[in-house]
């Protein structure tokens, strides 16, 4: 799919979010290419040991706490670097594997790889690549940006509570990161000092985390060991580099005005309406640098 096509596709898709979906929509879940490489083209970075997965809730608008999204994610640990990405994006690229090594038509591998992909967050975090960095490459329509920050663990406090989660028997650890003051619950007998998003930095593996306002909660679901569907890669091969402050200010502006990003792009030949222009609720994970 050429740059004309894909720029095309993804506003007829920026239409369709803004027009017929929820209207409180916070996060814009544009599908990456529908007909991508096979996996195995793509540059490989580790082999993953252990696959973790986590159900994450959040809150998109302030105002309505109560009403809560939910998306399954996976936690991808390697040797050498962990990845961080939506489960549906991991099932799709398998799907599209054996579908093309059955040569099933490619009309019909594009329809099932989208229908898998629509309401999956456009996120890859990698700890530890590029190393000592946490890279992060995310999506504001109609572009896919990347960017870097230096590898720091937050300053965890322990405590001696504990919690059962997943079968594990967990230790309490809370810590004040990016604006938000969170409680994690780590299991000392998985000696992995990883976690889900930008967590990492405890004596086990973080297997719950939650914020003080419920906003964001993340909780394991399933560990295993990969028989299957082992490599650790990235999709994404050309973003654009931007500083981590631009990322969020073109995340806000989206948010402000979604239209405007549609009428700037010079393929709209009549103005919007104004319920395109109304401003979405904005509640973005990191409330500080």
């Amino acid at each position: 799919m050429n740059t004309k096509h894909q720029t095309f596709f993804s506003i007829l898709l920026l239409l369709f979010l803004i027009f017929g979906m929820d209207a409180y929509s916070q996060t814009v879940r544009l599908p990456y290419d529908p007909t991508p490489a096979k996996v195995r083209d793509y540059p490989k970075l580790d082999t993953s040991l252990v696959r973790v997965k986590y159900r994450m809730v959040y809150v998109k608008d302030v105002e309505n706490p109560d009403k809560k999204t939910e998306n399954t994610m996976m936690l991808q640990i390697g040797n050498e670097l962990s990845k961080y990405f939506d489960y549906s994006r991991f099932i799709s690229d398998s799907l599209y594997n054996v579908l093309a090594e059955k040569k099933t038509a490619k009309s019909e591998v594009s329809t099932q790889v989208i229908n898998q992909q629509l309401g999956s967050l456009p996120l890859e975090i990698f700890k530890n690549y590029p190393k000592g960095k946490i890279k992060t490459i995310d999506r504001v329509p109609l572009e896919t940006y990347t960017f870097e920050e230096e590898m720091e663990s937050p300053n965890w406090e322990l405590e001696s509570d504990t919690l059962t989660v997943c079968g594990y028997t967990c230790k309490k650890a809370t810590t004040t990161y990016f604006g938000r003051n969170y409680t994690a619950w780590y299991a000392p007998e998985i000696p992995i000092s990883d976690g889900p998003w930008k967590f990492f930095g405890l004596p086990g593996l973080i297997l719950k985390v939650i914020d003080d306002r419920e906003h964001y909660s993340f909780e394991c679901i399933a560990i295993e060991k990969p028989t299957w569907g082992s490599t650790i890669y990235t999709r994404e091969s050309k973003p654009f580099d931007v500083p981590k402050k631009r990322f969020y200010e073109l995340q806000k502006k989206f948010h402000d005005n979604p239209a405007a990003m549609v009428e700037g792009t010079g393929l709209i030949l009549s103005p919007l309406p104004e319920s395109a222009r109304r401003a979405r609720p904005y509640n973005p994970i990191e409330l500080s640098e």
